[in-house]
């Protein structure tokens, strides 16, 4: 197998690049990945090595930080457009022998535009770019090895990133081939939510999840695993049905899943190739079909009384709010009639008291807020179109271009005031279109919208295309 060279800048991304080294070093081998730290004998010509690696490598993994394209030397020069930069050396030869190379973006790093390349570099700014963020930086890993078996030729490994993980256990519920027993609808709709999260490798967590569950709020607790983040892991089981289950279930995938004991009567740890052994002595026995009924009632009737008590609470507020005037805002004009007429016959009592600072900015108060700016709006797609400034290009994502998707992402998202984007959320899309989606569309910017010649927060759809060239 041809090898893999990483090509890194110390200042600008060490850190990541070593922990791409010892990444790709479990499933490929010390001897196939290259890096100048790593695999460089004391003693020897830097120039020489990295030709050579350069030269038996199958693969060229640009590594590029916020810093790469604008690290200058002691003397201030950008370290570019230095002819002898190792950087460029490396990133050079590999153009120069047509070996593939992939830019491997991290900490929110940008693509370089061929203008701000050099003229041996310039090919650099048309090679699709693979991102690793530090939140998804599993699932992102995994993308990359799928795409270097395939690109190194490795037929063996079945180049796929179902490949990359371990093989599941069936669950309870599911037997050893069988088919899935959840709506094809419903997969797709967890695992789109569930791409929001953890990126593209979502589609195959619950294709591969939905083998070993039987119903629907299996698949959530099981997709939920993947999920790193608590607080994630908690939003994404909002989607369940039943609230009781929901919080029972959240509680338990807190716990790190590898903490779990091997030996509870419950779904087989994530990764394991292993069934779990009921036979074992057990220390902490397995909840009884009776408790977990006891607790899903208990935990209804919590639910129901306290929805009860927040519903008799807006009652109360909302009668006793009616028969105070300033609980309905009027329009503009009615406000300031209604203000003229309730307005006493100045006496020499009142002049006094209205030129006290005290009650002066007390009656001012009403008007203050009688006057505050008008809720949300909610305007046509067409109507936002026309007042959007700058539109930023999505990045497409590699496996998505790998595999030939394209197509419309439709976004519900919610504008400030000044025209930034406050909050995305999916509405239609491919999973693996709809994180490169999201990205593009935060970073786009509107005109204000204007309500009674006031800027208004407003709610819309945004669709961002993606299409692949015909070329």
């Amino acid at each position: 197998m041809a090898g893999i060279f990483i090509s890194y800048r110390r200042s600008d991304s060490q850190g990541e690049a070593g922990r791409l080294f010892d990444d790709l070093v479990r499933p490929f081998g010390e001897d196939t990945v290259f890096m100048d730290v790593a695999a460089i004998e004391a003693g020897r010509d830097f120039r020489k090595a990295i030709e050579e690696g350069v030269t038996k490598s199958g693969v060229l993994l640009v590594v590029m930080g916020p810093e790469w394209i604008t690290a200058k030397d002691e003397a201030g020069t950008r370290r570019l457009d230095n002819p002898a930069d190792f950087v460029r050396i490396e990133t050079a030869a590999a153009l120069r022998r047509d070996i593939p190379v992939i830019p491997v973006l991290v900490r929110n790093a940008r693509m370089p535009s061929a203008e701000q390349l050099p003229e041996d570099l310039k090919e650099l700014a048309y090679r699709n770019a693979i991102e690793l963020t530090h939140a998804r930086w599993r699932s992102d890993i995994l993308l990359l090895i799928d795409s270097l078996r395939r690109l190194m030729g490795s037929p063996s490994q079945s180049g796929s990133v179902a490949a990359a993980m371990p093989a599941a256990t069936p669950g309870p519920g599911a037997e050893q081939g069988s088919t899935s027993r959840i709506d094809p609808a419903d997969q797709q709709r967890v695992s789109r939510e569930l791409s929001l999260i953890i990126g593209p490798i979502a589609g195959i967590v619950v294709k591969r999840a939905a083998l070993q569950c039987a119903s629907l709020e299996e698949l959530y607790l099981k997709a939920a695993e993947e999920i790193d983040s608590r607080e994630e892991r908690e939003k994404f089981l909002e989607h369940l049905g039943n609230a009781s289950i929901r919080a029972a279930d959240v509680a338990e995938t807190a716990i790190p899943l590898k903490a779990k004991p091997e030996n509870l009567e419950a779904t087989p740890v994530s990764g394991s190739s292993q069934p779990v052994n009921k036979a074992r002595p057990a220390p902490l026995p397995p909840p009884s079909d009776h408790r977990k009924y006891a607790l899903l009632v208990i935990g209804g009737a919590v639910i129901l009384g306290l929805a009860l008590i927040v519903a008799m609470r807006f009652t109360s507020s909302r009668a006793s709010g009616a028969s105070k005037a300033g609980q309905t805002l009027p329009p503009q004009k009615y406000v300031e009639q209604s203000a003229q007429a309730a307005k006493p016959t100045p006496t020499t009592e009142t002049v006094a008291k209205e030129h006290k600072p005290v009650q002066s900015s007390a009656a001012q108060a009403p008007s203050a807020n009688l006057a505050a700016p008008v809720q949300r709006v909610r305007i046509p797609a067409d109507v936002s179109l026309g007042l959007l400034i700058t539109k930023t290009a999505p990045v497409y994502p590699p496996l998505a271009r790998q595999a030939h998707v394209q197509g419309m992402v439709v976004l519900d998202a919610d504008i400030s005031k000044d025209g930034s984007v406050e909050a995305l959320k999916a509405i239609s899309g491919h999973p693996l279109l709809i994180p490169a989606a999201v990205d593009a569309a935060k970073q786009w910017r509107y005109k204000p919208y204007m309500v009674d010649g006031q800027p208004a927060p407003v709610s819309t759809q945004v669709m961002v295309e993606f299409t692949l060239s015909s070329k």
